[in-house]
């Protein structure tokens, strides 16, 4: 029979060898030598040197900037429950199942929360540099009952790396008995010392970091940097086994992935 570690990482070959020399080149970021990793750390800016008292206070979006900066997260907006309905009326949510649906960048969701509320400027002021979107923006369902939500590999804290910052925008109700994220605050100030979670020594990181539940009402908008430790919270053995939590989801990053603009 042979080993599930062994069958993971010839899974991960294929899936790498799959996407070609993007694919390459993420395993690359990833999964090479520590000197490699700080070197691209340091040639992207990602030290945040940048974000002194005298910036971040001539910025429109101070408050913002300092919790991002101090603190890994910040609760950036609130869209009202009918705006976001009639935004949402044209999609068909599934909430029965794990499904992911990928928005165009064009959309009228994607540009009233991402324009409108002018999230790549606020990003390109943390980075100090222009952000640019990972990949396209998602909305995601997930299910207590669904049960491919057991072995989703985001359960244990990880660090996405280099400074990824992730938007999500609950589009439901969620409170800390759901489906819910958990960041760990000021866990990002400095590089990880791996990317890989296998390694990461999941105890310590639990009792070394305050929480932060990314819970709230429909609407509610989060932007957090994924430098820092972060996991999904399932509570699976809570409340109705149908419960679920839809959200919309953005990657954004400095320039070390595709540069995607809207």
């Amino acid at each position: 029979m042979i080993p599930i570690e062994l069958t993971r990482r010839i899974f991960r070959l294929f899936t790498v060898l799959k996407m070609g020399s993007k694919g390459i080149k993420l395993w690359f970021y990833y999964n090479s030598p520590k000197f490699v990793r700080t070197y691209l750390w340091k040639k992207n800016n990602l030290d945040l040197s940048h974000l002194n008292d005298t910036f971040i206070k001539n910025s429109i979006f101070s408050d913002n900037l300092l919790e991002l900066k101090d603190y890994g997260i910040t609760k950036f907006a609130k869209i009202e429950s009918s705006k976001l309905d009639s935004l949402l009326n044209t999609y068909h949510i599934d909430k029965t199942r794990n499904n992911t649906i990928h928005l165009s960048l064009d959309s009228d969701l994607v540009r009233s929360v991402i324009k409108d509320l002018k999230i790549l400027e606020f990003l390109s002021e943390y980075y100090g540099g222009y952000a640019y979107l990972r990949e396209n923006p998602t909305i995601s369902c997930l299910v207590k009952n669904d049960p491919k939500l057991h072995h989703k590999p985001s359960r244990i804290y990880h660090s996405d790396g280099y400074r990824q910052v992730s938007l999500m925008m609950l589009l439901n109700d969620v409170n800390d008995s759901n489906i819910h994220m958990e960041y760990c605050l000021s866990s990002h100030k400095k590089q990880q010392l791996t990317y890989d979670r296998r390694r990461l020594n999941q105890e310590l990181i639990d009792k070394a970091f305050k929480k932060f539940p990314l819970i709230g009402e429909k609407g509610s908008l989060f932007i957090f940097d994924t430098e820092g430790f972060h996991k999904g919270v399932y509570n699976l053995h809570k409340s109705n086994p149908k419960d679920y939590r839809v959200i919309m989801h953005a990657n954004f990053h400095p320039g070390i992935y595709e540069k995607i603009k809207i």
